[in-house]
């Protein structure tokens, strides 16, 4: 019989690996209904997708017992109390403190890396949207092969496996130079970048669930109504 352990890893793989795909083909059809459509009819495109996600969130059906009222605390309470919790939890912790680290260094990197691909190294804008795509196969890939990772290598190894590999698809950016070639190796490089960065950030999401959900008795019916959505 399945653990909700690995029901949880398994879930995240799922919802991970479909947001990188809506996030491709959402930007590609958003700039195709802009160009046919144009801007303002485009928008109703993005209301319906909001129609969509309502009527799919709708469907999701679990016996659910209804909490005694909470007391209202004011709000930095509560904060005070998520921050020891997070720090007293080793795991927690250190998971806050990477993911910090990390989403501040590729924030930096993001916010010139479009500019130095098309004006740097002359890439096309056809040939970025290929590259972006590339990348979001990769964190859809990622995504889908952690669980297997993870049973096979254990959560650490794969973690530090995924954290030592991605500043290495940096390299092909400080070599690079405008042609073919060089936008496939950055193709490439993207692909296990945000491959690295799917299958860590499955793992990581597990194991926060796993230890706020499971190891302190809390109720699973989130996760539950995740999973009923994806059978």
């Amino acid at each position: 019989m399945t653990s909700d352990r690995s029901l949880i890893q398994r879930s995240n793989s799922r919802v991970g690996a479909l947001f990188a795909i809506a996030a491709t083909g959402g930007s590609n059809l958003g700039a195709a209904l802009t160009a046919l459509l144009g801007p303002a009819r485009a928008l109703l495109g993005d209301v319906g997708s909001y129609l969509v996600s309502a009527w799919c969130t709708a469907r999701i059906q679990s016996r659910e017992t209804t909490p005694a009222p909470a007391e209202k605390r004011p709000l930095r309470t509560e904060i005070a109390e998520g921050l020891r919790y997070v720090h007293a939890d080793q795991r927690l912790s250190v998971l806050t403190w990477v993911n910090a680290t990390t989403s501040f260094a590729l924030a930096l990197l993001n916010t010139l890396w479009a500019l130095y691909l098309l004006r740097g190294l002359e890439m096309s804008a056809t040939a970025f949207g290929v590259v972006l795509g590339l990348g979001a196969l990769g964190a859809a890939a990622g995504a889908l092969s952690a669980p297997a990772v993870v049973r096979r290598y254990g959560p650490g190894p794969m973690m530090l496996g995924a954290l030592a590999l991605t500043p290495l698809t940096q390299v092909p950016l400080l070599l690079a130079s405008p042609g073919l070639s060089w936008e496939i190796v950055i193709g490439g490089a993207l692909f296990l970048q945000l491959a690295c960065a799917g299958a860590a950030g499955t793992t990581q999401r597990s194991i926060s669930w796993g230890d706020s959900v499971l190891s302190h008795g809390r109720s699973l019916v989130p996760v539950n109504g995740v999973l009923l959505a994806l059978r």
